[in-house]
């Protein structure tokens, strides 16, 4: 009986092996669109949403994040600043992005270990990595499109970020587009399902993914 019991355990473990490895690589995967946001990008799973608004002598600065922590303790999140006009006017963009990176080494004690300006879409960026006190490494891409900012953050318990599937993945899908676009000539969530998330978001599958991820944005022309 007790043999009976280990072959049975054997055959489901095996079993189930089967259908994970049959499953298609997009399992889980699905397009994020916020029409508020402006921006889609691709999440592993459904992610959770935090606001928050905060003063500055220039006026508020509204903030909206979403976040996935995987089981296996990759995170990957977005968030979404929208700063006052006049800020942006008195503040050289390349400057802003920079107090930007200083920021979020500060806040979270980190050693910066890469920094590398760049142009994402035609807009202003700076993508760097810096290692945390629990010495994992973190990238984070930040993008100041006019008066609005964009903040990729990634990071994994198991590889640098540069080399995780997921992270990188996470990176190479998103985009957003100016006010007054829409993304490929669709409205902005266009396909998702009555009653979808707060925030004018759309969610659904995303294409096959294949072809080469680079994990980092062209860099600017010379």
């Amino acid at each position: 009986m007790e043999r009976f019991g280990r072959r049975r355990g054997w055959a489901i473990t095996f079993a189930a092996a089967v259908i994970l490895a049959a499953l298609p690589a997009n399992a889980g995967w699905r397009v994020f669109a916020s029409q508020a946001g402006r921006f889609e990008v691709e999440f592993p799973e459904h992610p959770k949403l935090r606001e928050r608004e905060r003063g500055t002598p220039l006026g508020a600065v509204r903030e909206t994040k979403h976040i996935v922590d995987l089981a296996d303790e990759t995170h990957v999140a977005i968030e979404v600043h929208d700063m006052p006009w006049l800020a942006t006017r008195l503040v050289p963009s390349r400057s802003i992005l920079d107090q930007v990176r200083s920021g979020i080494l500060e806040d979270s004690s980190a050693v910066e270990l890469q920094s590398q300006e760049s142009v994402h879409q035609g807009e202003p960026a700076i993508d760097f990595t810096f290692r945390l006190p629990n010495l994992r490494v973190e990238r984070a891409l930040a993008i100041l499109v006019d008066s609005r900012l964009y903040v990729l953050t990634g990071r994994a318990a198991d590889a640098p970020p540069d080399d995780h599937p997921t992270i990188l993945r996470f990176f190479d899908s998103f985009r957003f587009w100016r006010e007054g676009e829409t993304p490929d000539g669709e409205a902005p969530g266009a396909g998702a399902p009555p009653g979808g998330a707060p925030g004018g978001v759309g969610i659904r599958h995303p294409k096959p993914h294949a072809g080469k991820q680079t994990g980092r944005p062209p860099r600017p022309p010379p």
